[in-house]
């Protein structure tokens, strides 16, 4: 049906059942400080779990966890694609695991934001949410909705009303650098 070689699955490490060849877990400051599991705290499972892990990507930390510095490691760092940052005023609409990291970047860039609407992270945007988005930027003056790409693919569903409420819908890229991109890529 499918000639597939490579299936990416997006918090997977936790499904043992499913069968793998490689286990990669990106580690965020979260992971570090977190001791306590979902739904007391951030965790899906213990840390000492991280041992089955193939490869550990720490982003944005120069620190790595010294109980598993046998297992492969690499560090990125993540930033946002400001080119598309306007000057007027904005809203910020996802829901992404951790909303204040893409705030952070926004306001790092000046960008202009009235409002966040975050919701919980693998939520489908249902069309009474989208309205009372709609209705708040109208009355609002606001003409620009700030968006992840994960988001904008949920989103696109609603682009007719959007357009025909004259919001412009901006989807901003995140940006990975590994500190050696080559080594990674020929490990993997």
């Amino acid at each position: 049906l499918f000639d597939i070689d490579v299936v990416l699955i997006d918090d997977g490490f936790q499904h043992r059942k499913i069968s793998r060849n490689l286990d990669i877990v990106i580690i965020n400051d979260k992971t570090i400080k977190e001791f306590n599991l979902i739904p007391k705290g951030y965790l899906r499972e213990e840390k000492s779990n991280l041992k089955r892990a193939d490869i550990l990507i720490y982003r944005d930390l120069d620190a790595e966890l010294e109980e598993f510095k046998s297992i492969k490691s690499f560090h990125i760092k993540t930033d946002i694609n400001k080119a598309k940052i306007e000057d007027e005023k904005a809203i910020i609409l996802t829901a992404i695991a951790n909303p204040s990291n893409f705030v952070n970047f926004l306001n790092k860039y000046n960008a202009n934001i009235e409002k966040v609407f975050a919701f919980k992270d693998h939520h489908f945007f249902k069309h009474t949410e989208i309205d009372k988005v709609i209705d708040f930027i109208s009355t609002k003056q606001i003409k620009i909705i700030y968006t992840t790409e994960k988001d904008k693919i949920k989103l696109n569903k609603f682009n007719e009303k959007f357009e025909s409420s004259n919001i412009k819908l901006i989807c901003i890229e995140l940006e990975i650098t590994f500190n050696n991109d080559f080594e990674f890529k020929e490990y993997i």
